[in-house]
């Protein structure tokens, strides 16, 4: 089982992750907001949920942004649950939603699956934290 401070620090990266996503989410029913926004907030909650496991694990991963990068650092077990996702695409969107030039126009239906994406890593992670360290749903604060 990890530290305290691990499992602290998890649990913080956990809350912000879960932020993410709900912000992600809210963008999707406003007709006013860029789909873009979501899929942005998508990625930045699965990143966020793959490095507080990492912490769990007591990997350090640096300064990485690639989910597909991250996910390497990561046991085999939990590789078999994200291959679903569409890691290198929902990696682009971390750029996507900050450069104009950088991808192209992301619509709604895209974005969605995106939202869909990222909450499936974090309901995975949640899965190995709470295996791994006890963390509870109830102690996931949004960030």
């Amino acid at each position: 089982m990890p530290g305290n401070e691990a499992r602290s620090e998890a649990i913080r990266w956990l809350g912000y992750a879960r932020g993410d996503l709900a912000g992600a989410q809210a963008d999707l029913i406003r007709e006013d907001v860029p789909a873009r926004l979501a899929a942005f907030g998508a990625q930045q909650a699965a990143e966020k949920a793959i490095k507080a496991l990492l912490m769990l694990l007591g990997a350090n991963f640096g300064r990485v942004h690639d989910l597909e990068a991250l996910t390497l650092m990561l046991p085999e077990d939990a590789l078999t649950r994200l291959l679903d996702v569409d890691l290198e695409r929902l990696t682009d969107y971390a750029v996507a939603g900050r450069y104009p030039d950088a991808l192209e126009e992301i619509g709604r239906e895209e974005a969605v699956r995106a939202v869909d994406q990222g909450t499936s890593i974090y309901e995975a992670v949640l899965a190995d934290a709470e295996r791994l360290a006890g963390i509870g749903r109830d102690e996931i604060i949004s960030q």
